[in-house]
This record gives structure tokens, sequence and C-alpha cells, in this order.
């Protein structure tokens, strides 16, 4: 075997297992949005039930009215917010005031993490690395190393671009110096001969 068709088998390599990363991630990513659609009409759904539920659970066979069923004012207790614990906090022993309870916010996922999955580092990375890592997959995705026309050479070009984007992503999350000068606007100077 020649030297140039081990490199070629090297570089072909290394660009496959880079595909099959970004093919996991965006499999990741569409199993995340569908559990999460589910989720939500899980619980859009129960949420109908305990309301269907409510109404039949009127006194005098009535069906409940939501607009009166709880004070329009919640009642005054002297500035102190009640705080309400989970059947699962209280069986643990959680303290009705702790940190864990004010949570009323989820929790969103950073969305700099695909981009920091994509290049294969830890999120919360300083720039330098991820400068790094952006110039090592960018030169293993170039689609000069590979036959013109093959379907690899095409595979590489999107890689390539998707890349390219991810580091400009990071780019402009990362490095406040390149956002200042993206957004720099100059003035028109006034030639020399004007103020002479």
């Amino acid at each position: 075997m020649s030297i140039p068709e081990r490199f070629y088998r090297i570089a072909r390599h290394k660009f496959h297992e880079l595909k099959d990363r970004i093919e996991q991630m965006d499999s990741e990513a569409l199993d995340y949005t569908e559990q999460q659609s589910s989720t939500s009409s899980q619980r859009r759904s129960s949420h109908e039930e305990a309301l269907r539920e409510l109404n039949k659970a009127g006194s005098d066979g009535e069906p409940v009215n939501q607009k009166n069923r709880f004070p329009a004012t919640p009642p005054d207790l002297g500035g102190v917010r009640p705080q309400m614990r989970s059947p699962d906090e209280i069986r643990r022993g959680v303290p009705a005031g702790s940190s864990a309870n004010n949570r009323s916010v989820p929790e969103t996922p950073d969305p700099l993490l695909p981009h920091y999955r994509l290049l294969g580092l830890e999120p919360g990375v300083d720039f330098v690395a991820v400068q790094g890592a952006y110039h090592r997959l960018i030169i293993r995705c170039d689609p000069n190393r590979f036959p013109v026309g093959t379907d690899e050479a095409r595979e590489a070009e999107k890689i390539r671009l998707r890349l390219e984007e991810t580091y400009h992503a990071l780019k402009e999350a990362l490095d406040p110096v390149s956002r200042r000068f993206d957004i720099l606007e100059l003035d028109n100077p006034t030639p020399p001969s004007a103020s002479a």
C-alpha cells in the first residue's frame, strides 16, 4: 500500500468518525424534541382531565365555575408567601424554604451545548480551545482531501459549513473583542486637504 493511499484511508476514517458523531447528535436532538412534544401533550391532556374531574366534582351536581372557584386575591398572610412542597420533597424532608423549591422557571439547556458537542469540547471552555478544535476538524473535513464529485466530498462540504456555523456561534458568544469589531462603524474621515 502506498503512502498517499494510507493518508487517504486515514483521512476517510477520521471524516467518517466526525460524520457519525454529527448524525448521532442530530438523532439525539430529534429524539429530545419528540420527547418534549409528547410530554407537553401529556401535560395538556392531564390538565384537561383534571379540569373535567373538577367540573364533575361540583356541589349539587352543578359544574364548578372556574372563575369563582378560587378567590381573586390571595389571603393576606402578613407578607409571608406560602411555600409549597411536592410530596417527594416532603418524604425526603426538604425544608419549605429551601432553594430547590424556589425554582419557578424550569432550567433551559445551554444553547451553546450542541456547538460544544460538535467540536468535541466540554461546555464552558475558553475560546482558544474552541479555535484549536475548530481548526483540527476543519482540516479533517476539507473537501479537497477527497476525490472530486464523490459522496464523501459532498458530505465533507456539508460538514464544513456546519462547523463554520458552530464556530461563528461560539465566537460571537465567547470572544467579546471580535464582536466589537463586527459592530464597529467608522465615520467618514475628512480628507487631509480639507483639514489644512
